[in-house]
């Protein structure tokens, strides 16, 4: 009888096919995580910048109003409706982050933009009305880019 020493590590049948089922699922999350169409970094981008915007721009166009009451003067509304409006627009800033809350962000922050286009509208100031016609393009854009990343979700009875 010789020196034997160690057994070499020689895996059976049932260690290859666990290392085949986790090399398996590793391939398969790195997959999907590749199948975002080609222009999700774009919309994550927008979001991105949509949301740092109305989280800086809300807090501190309620300050101002706060402050100095610029807005309800000018436009006529209550200065409760320029609080409100900017709590709105800051909550719906932290739903365009969220996948399953960006498409309702965004049409309610379009909704918000519009109206802010009719206001300055309304009181013969058309030039200064294009930021927010800017920001409402980008949110349509980004609702519409949204809506072609969707899943399908239709009755198949």
């Amino acid at each position: 009888m010789g020196a034997t020493g160690p057994k070499p590590y020689r895996p059976d049948d049932s260690t290859c096919h666990i290392s085949r089922l986790t090399d398996s699922i590793i391939l398969d999350m790195v997959t999907e995580t590749n199948k975002q169409p080609a222009h999700w970094d774009r919309t994550r981008v927008v979001a991105w910048v949509l949301a740092i915007s109305y989280m800086v721009g809300a807090p501190l166009a309620a300050f101002l109003e706060f402050n100095g009451q610029t807005m309800s003067e000018r436009f006529g509304y209550p200065p409760g409706f320029i609080y409100a409006t900017s709590f709105v627009q800051f909550i719906c800033s932290i739903g365009l982050l969220l996948p399953r809350f960006a498409s309702w962000a965004a049409i309610l922050l379009t909704a918000i933009a519009l109206g802010a286009v009719a206001s300055h509208l309304r009181i013969g100031s058309p030039i200064t009305s294009l930021p927010a016609l800017a920001f409402a393009a980008a949110q349509i854009w980004f609702i519409r880019s949204i809506s072609a990343t969707a899943p399908e979700t239709g009755n198949t009875s």
